[in-house]
């Protein structure tokens, strides 16, 4: 029981002792459904984000369309032939 009491008194001290809610903030990742395509090809992306559920995200395509979106799960479609930058923020 002292042992237990000198726990609860270090917690106290050292301003540990409250239960907080540790907030992380989404570690962005996203998968998508084909690696080649054609000219005018579409692609469908999946937001798969972990460490915590992405609330918020923005999406970034270079020459696709749309060029951004912000829904978990957007389908874009390529212009042109080549290696595309994708991103996404949460």
């Amino acid at each position: 029981m002292e042992e237990t009491n000198c726990i609860l008194k270090n917690l106290k001290n050292t301003g540990t002792n409250e239960l907080t809610t540790v907030v992380c903030k989404p570690a962005p990742y996203f998968n998508y459904n084909i690696t080649h395509l054609c000219d005018g090809g579409l692609v469908s992306f999946r937001d798969k984000s972990w460490s915590t559920k992405a609330t918020k995200r923005v999406w970034y395509f270079q020459d696709g369309t749309p060029s951004t979106d912000t829904v978990e799960a957007p389908k874009v479609i390529f212009k042109t032939p080549g290696y595309k930058k994708s991103f996404i923020t949460c």
